[in-house]
């Protein structure tokens, strides 16, 4: 049950976040709503709201010149891997046009893809475009205080303070 709520609870705020700081990608979705899609899955790289899973290995396994044994606990941090520079042209950037836009693995791949990844692509996109339909002028408080819930695979704002206009 967690999986598939406090997930979309905490990147909702992030993806609009994202999205009210970055008035040039925004403009482009309202030009083309149609780009709200690949807004989604950009947010999901930039700012997932899952750092990573932790895993055990089922057998002896090599990475990156470093030998893992079978039955150790590890943490996958993948939440960096979607920054890796070798993959993303900019990773820091915001950027809903990026090329490769559908190599982020917020959800995970192959058989470990979550099953709950349509849903929750469904969500986010339903409610960034309802807040940006529904609230004129809908844009970040300035000078608001950056809080965060802790949680090592899970974190999320504690708050995001909006305005609109009337």
């Amino acid at each position: 049950m967690s999986a598939g709520s406090s997930t979309t609870v905490n990147f909702i705020p992030l993806f609009i976040r994202l999205l009210l700081s970055h008035p040039g990608q925004l403009a482009l979705i309202r030009a083309d709503p149609q780009l709200m899609r690949r807004a989604v899955e950009e947010g999901l790289r930039r700012s997932t709201s899952v750092y990573g899973v932790p895993r055990v290995t089922t057998r002896p396994v090599r990475l990156a010149g470093v030998d893992i044994p079978a039955g150790a606990d590890l943490y996958v941090h993948y939440a960096a891997a979607q920054r890796d520079d070798a993959v993303f042209d900019d990773p820091d950037a915001f950027d809903i046009l990026r090329p490769n836009v559908h190599r982020q693995f917020a959800f995970g791949r192959g058989i470990h893809t979550c099953l709950g990844a349509p849903l929750a692509r469904l969500e986010a996109r339903v409610a960034a475009e309802c807040l940006l339909d529904r609230l004129p002028g809908l844009r970040l408080v300035a000078g608001q205080q950056e809080t965060w819930w802790p949680h090592l695979l899970t974190p999320g704002l504690a708050r995001l303070e909006l305005e609109w206009d009337r």
